[in-house]
């Protein structure tokens, strides 16, 4: 319910947003209270193969809006574009202390890797 609240109020969610202190805003809690999960025997009957879901939001107006994903953002079916990897990647490394600099630094030495970058140079960025 969480997670589902933060993406209809902010789009893609951040590390932040499974925070302490955004568990507790106010517009998150009364979204997520809204939140209503169930089995859809479509995914499941595809899972494991699929790990997929459908989300269906009733609007104001009686409208509902449903929108299905087969197969989950990051799955070998449905993978990241190597934009959003390396956006990741930074984030990651920044939640883990390193400054934006070192992290760009360190996403590029592993990007080399496949155009003759070495180890060693990625190995480098790590300490």
């Amino acid at each position: 319910q969480h997670a589902s609240a933060v993406v209809l109020l902010r789009g893609t969610p951040r590390l932040e947003d499974f925070e302490s202190a955004a568990a507790a805003d106010r517009d998150v809690i009364l979204l997520r209270a809204k939140v209503e999960l169930r089995e859809n025997a479509t995914y499941t009957a595809a899972y494991p193969a699929h790990f997929g879901a459908r989300m269906s939001v009733e609007l104001e107006n009686g409208e509902v809006v449903t929108h299905d994903v087969p197969d989950a953002l990051g799955d070998p079916e449905n993978p990241l574009p190597q934009e959003a990897v390396c956006r990741k990647a930074q984030m990651l490394l920044a939640s883990s202390g390193y400054s934006t600099e070192a992290a760009e630094e360190l996403v590029s030495a592993a990007l080399a890797l496949s155009s003759g970058g070495t180890v060693d140079a990625l190995a480098a960025r790590i300490a």
